[in-house]
């Protein structure tokens, strides 16, 4: 029973890091206990090698042959397991590789998602804009009333993509969009919206064609939601690859690119995927050591920047915003 359970969590560990667009690693990556482990892809690689390494040593003083040579060979995949995923925490895209993108495009777009956990403050967003001069900012967990105030006197200060509500989303349920007025004109679009605020823009640049862009933010993969977490992801997924015409999905979508949902894109891209193989953890900012790290074994990459074929990814950075518990994920774009 004991070599049974042991070989089937091996086969389970490896469909999810070899295959992770495959069927059956997909379902896994959005089970209980497999979609927290998963979203934090050094500590797993981590407890991998522990477990490898025990194996090894088990076997080294068993009697028995026949136990003896199982142990060892599941050692031996453990490790090779822990270190394909450490090594490559970010899976290549279902759809093969990605177009390099022109190598005389400038990067003439920025966009910023950050969730603040409702603590933004004009000190951060100021140190914000002087060090991104974003284009676009996605603010999911930001009420309207803290991110009005936080921007007064800058140059987002008419910049919210929707009218005043009559009555606002309250706490971690609000969404807030901001398009600099240099991008263009807006115009309030249709965005899938369940427990979570999300919100999206059609934006029609003064030259060049026009695009849509949604701040968007699924419910958090904790036992009560799970349910709720894989049709919202799905649905938001979903939305960014049907989308006719450029498209630009950003936001806290508490999950990541080996989470079900977001294995199965075929037109979005990742900007993280385009960026390198590491993991870029965003959540939480705040950890015991290296908080400057890059990649980060205590930070899970949840949050995201995804677009259609007609932007290209010139790269992508994280910077700490004031109290807030993600990081802000800045990527920079061109487009065809």
């Amino acid at each position: 029973m004991v070599q049974l359970a042991l070989w089937s969590m091996l086969g389970a560990c490896g469909f999810v890091i070899l295959v992770p667009h495959w069927a059956p690693a997909r379902w896994l990556s959005t089970r209980l206990g497999g979609a927290q482990l998963i979203a934090f892809p050094y500590l797993m690689a981590a407890g991998g090698l522990v477990c490898g390494l025990v194996l090894l040593l088990q076997a080294l003083v068993r009697r028995r042959t026949t136990f003896r040579i199982l142990e060892a060979i599941a050692g031996v995949i453990a490790v090779a397991l822990a270190t394909v995923l450490a090594v490559v925490p970010v899976p290549a895209p279902a759809r093969g590789s990605l177009p390099a993108p022109p190598p005389d495009a400038a990067s003439e777009l920025t966009v910023v998602t950050l969730n603040s956990q409702n603590t933004l403050s004009a000190a951060g967003f100021q140190a914000l804009v002087a060090a991104a001069d974003p284009d676009i900012v996605v603010l999911p967990e930001a009420e309207r009333s803290r991110v009005d105030a936080a921007v007064q006197g800058s140059e987002f200060e008419q910049a919210f993509i929707d009218p005043a509500p009559e009555h606002s989303a309250r706490g971690p349920a609000a969404t807030q969009v901001l398009v600099h007025p240099r991008l263009g004109s807006v115009a309030p679009a249709e965005v899938p919206s369940f427990d979570l605020e999300s919100k999206a823009a059609t934006i029609t640049p003064p030259t060049g064609q026009s695009f849509h862009v949604a701040g968007v933010h699924p419910v958090p993969p904790v036992p009560f939601l799970m349910e709720r977490w894989r049709q919202q992801t799905q649905a938001f997924i979903r939305y960014g690859e049907t989308h006719p015409g450029p498209v630009l999905l950003a936001g806290d979508f508490n999950a990541t690119l080996r989470h079900g949902p977001l294995t199965q894109r075929q037109r979005l891209i990742a900007a993280s995927e385009v960026c390198g193989r590491n993991a870029v953890g965003t959540w939480p900012a705040q950890v015991p050591f290296g908080s400057t790290w890059q990649s980060h074994p205590l930070r899970t990459p949840i949050d995201h920047i995804f677009v259609s074929p007609e932007f290209h990814v010139r790269g992508c950075s994280t910077m700490a915003v004031g109290n807030a518990d993600h990081l802000a994920f800045i990527v920079r774009l061109s487009r065809s």
